[in-house]
């Protein structure tokens, strides 16, 4: 599983049958340190210029932002997510595999779950930032 923030949707004209009743989402996958920043709210706020805490949460998009993470792709989403939430999101066979043992599905990326809070150990996110040095 990876974790990544929604900046967008898809529309689409025609749909293959085994992908009715959901949606594709455009996401930005985050890197580790995106997530491990020593106070994310605070980074978040420098870099958006906001000042309120769901600025911050959020992290809205803005031209510094997607330098430092990954490359945006498609995700198949049933949970709804809405723009500017962070998704948990597996890729490849584990994807297809979502759509049980009996279906063959054509996604590369499923959502698996929208993710309220990540929380990352302070001494794990040093020790591992050390052992980089």
């Amino acid at each position: 599983m990876r974790i990544g923030q929604v900046i967008g949707k898809v529309v689409l004209s025609r749909v293959h049958p085994s992908l009715t009743g959901a949606q594709f989402k455009i996401v930005l996958p985050l890197r580790f340190d995106d997530l491990a920043t020593p106070d994310p709210a605070e980074e978040a706020t420098a870099l958006t210029g906001g000042t309120s805490a769901t600025d911050a949460v959020n992290r809205l998009l803005n031209p510094d932002l997607p330098s430092k993470w990954g490359n945006d792709l498609v995700v198949y989403d049933n949970c709804s997510a809405a723009i500017g939430e962070w998704l948990a999101f597996s890729e490849g066979a584990e994807a297809a595999a979502a759509f049980g043992p009996d279906k063959k599905a054509p996604v590369d990326a499923f959502a698996g779950a929208i993710l309220d809070t990540v929380a990352i150990d302070p001494n794990v996110v040093a020790e591992l930032r050390a052992k980089k040095k």
